[in-house]
């Protein structure tokens, strides 16, 4: 699945996927309500493989991912970041933009392999580390999330939503480790 964070077969409209914050069609105050982790639903079933990749981000995470899936006797699942003309994000910036999204912790990197679980092992591993990069940074670096940030009182929102990809982080950290 490509997350684009926005319907783009509507011209950018705002979906479930999209992030709180974020500007586009229907939602030009910014978007009130946060992300649906899609990847965290589909890893309670517990027998669907289940990762989350950025392809310019880490490749060799990305090709792992996709072999791991292929192998997997059963449903899989594979969420790959994916920029959009609506994100403001131009061909000459597409790899950079996605490595930042990692660096942030905008955008995490992990593989749920149920049949880990089948050898003695933790069937979720983290590819990303802690995020290294200012979150509020890259987001401004979209359009979609400087035009509703730079015109508003968004110092509390903005904390609400880095504050929320940290608990997200520290989620699959705590997952990883049972």
């Amino acid at each position: 699945m490509l997350d684009t964070e926005l319907y783009s077969n509507t011209g950018g409209q705002t979906s479930k996927s999209s992030r709180q914050g974020s500007v586009q069609k229907f939602a030009s105050g910014g978007k009130k309500t946060g992300k649906k982790q899609l990847a965290l639903m589909a890893m309670t079933y517990k027998n669907v493989y289940v990762a989350q990749v950025c392809i310019g981000a880490d490749p060799n995470q990305t090709i792992k991912a996709f072999a791991e899936a292929e192998n997997h006797k059963g449903v899989s699942l594979i969420i790959a970041y994916c920029h959009c003309i609506n994100h403001g994000i131009t061909k000459n910036n597409v790899i950079s933009s996605q490595i930042d999204a990692v660096k942030s912790g905008y955008w995490h990197l992990f593989r749920y392999n149920p049949s880990l679980s089948q050898v003695g092992k933790n069937p979720l591993v983290i590819d990303s580390g802690k995020p290294q990069a200012n979150l509020t940074e890259y987001m401004m670096s979209e359009r979609r999330y400087a035009s509703h940030f730079e015109s508003s009182d968004s110092k509390a929102e903005l904390q609400q939503i880095e504050k929320e990809q940290n608990d997200f982080y520290d989620l699959l950290i705590k997952l990883s480790k049972l």
